[in-house]
Order: C-alpha cells, then sequence, then structure tokens
C-alpha cells in the first residue's frame, strides 16, 4: 500500500464515512507542505539562513 492509501484510511477513520476524493487529496498534500515546511524551516534556521528575520527570532 502506498502513504496515501494509508491516508486515506486515516482520515476515513476520522470521519467514520466515506468522504468524497477530493478532501482526501487536499488534506494529504496540506500535510505534506506542513509536514516538509516545518522540517526545511528548522534545517535554514540551523543554517543561518534567516539571520536577520525578525519575524523568526
Amino acid at each position: 500500500m502506498s502513504l496515501y492509501d494509508y491516508w486515506v484510511q486515516f482520515v476515513s477513520y476520522i470521519i467514520g464515512a466515506n468522504a468524497p476524493e477530493f478532501l482526501y487529496v487536499i488534506s494529504f498534500v496540506l500535510f505534506i507542505v506542513l509536514f516538509f515546511g516545518m522540517f526545511f524551516l528548522n534545517l535554514f534556521k540551523k543554517c543561518g539562513v534567516f539571520k536577520n528575520a525578525k519575524w523568526l527570532n
């Protein structure tokens, strides 16, 4: 099974009903964007990319 199939099972378990396909796709994309966004933000902070950014301090 792919990661998307596991995600569909997880969302179906939470909602408890069959959701439309676009809900699975949108929630999966948002999850991936947020996960990798947090990962890369921490990586960039460690590299000093945002050393002059006042909103991150």
